[in-house]
C-alpha cells in the first residue's frame, strides 16, 4: 500500500509580486528578497534625512514625518496582514507607520495618516522604482481625491547597493523624495538598509 506524502502549497505571492507580475523576475535579487515574505521581515540601516526650506521642518512634524539628520539608525519592520502591509519606521526614536495596498486599478496605495498616494510601480534595471499618481485626504469613511495640481509628487527607488554604491557590500540603496506644489522639495531620506529578519 503506498503512502502519499503530504504536500505543501507553495506561498501565495507577495504583494508586490501580486502588483509586478511578470517584472519581478527582474529585480535584483536583494531587492527582491526585502519584499519576498510570508508574515513578517526586518530590516536596519543608517539613512539620511533632508528638508527643504521653511515651512517644511514645521510641516514635517504636524505630518510625523522624520527630522532631519545625516547619519539617523533607521529600523523597518513590514508585517502582512489581510492582504495588505504594514511599515513600521523608526527614525531613531520617532515612529512613521504606513499602510501599503493594492489598488483596484492596479497600482500600489500607501496610506500615511489621513493621506492616501497611488503609485505606479516599475522595474529598470533591476531597481524598483515608485511614482506617485494619484492622492486622496482621508476623513472619516471619505476619501477626498486632490487634484493633480495639488497633489504631492514623491518618487522613490530600492537598489542593488552592490550594484550602485560598493561593489563587496550587501543590502539595498534607498532613495525617497517628495515635493509639494508651489513649494517644490520638501522632504528626502534614503541610505543603505539590510534586511535582518
Amino acid at each position: 500500500m503506498e503512502t502519499s506524502l503530504p504536500t505543501t502549497a507553495p506561498p501565495a505571492p507577495g504583494l508586490f509580486q501580486q502588483l509586478l507580475g511578470h517584472a519581478w523576475d527582474q529585480l535584483d535579487p536583494e531587492v527582491r528578497k526585502l519584499h519576498e515574505f510570508e508574515q513578517t521581515t526586518r530590516a536596519a540601516g543608517r539613512f539620511y534625512v533632508r528638508q527643504g526650506r521653511w515651512p517644511s521642518s514645521w510641516l514635517a512634524w504636524i505630518m510625523g514625518l522624520p527630522a532631519a539628520h545625516e547619519g539617523i539608525e533607521l529600523r523597518l519592520e513590514v508585517k502582512a496582514e489581510m492582504g495588505r502591509e504594514i511599515w513600521r519606521r523608526s527614525f531613531g526614536n520617532q515612529p512613521m507607520v504606513s499602510w501599503q495596498s493594492q489598488h483596484v486599478g492596479g497600482w500600489l496605495t500607501e496610506r500615511v495618516g489621513q493621506f492616501e498616494i497611488d503609485f505606479r510601480l516599475t522595474v529598470v534595471d533591476g531597481a524598483l522604482h515608485y511614482d506617485s499618481i494619484a492622492a486622496r485626504v482621508c476623513l472619516g469613511p471619505l476619501r477626498i481625491p486632490l487634484p493633480l495640481w495639488l497633489s504631492p509628487k514623491i518618487t522613490a527607488r530600492e537598489a542593488s547597493w552592490r550594484r550602485s554604491h560598493v561593489p563587496d557590500e550587501e543590502g539595498i540603496a534607498v532613495d525617497i523624495e517628495m515635493r509639494l506644489p508651489f513649494f517644490g522639495h520638501f522632504i528626502s531620506y534614503g541610505g543603505q538598509l539590510r534586511r535582518s529578519g
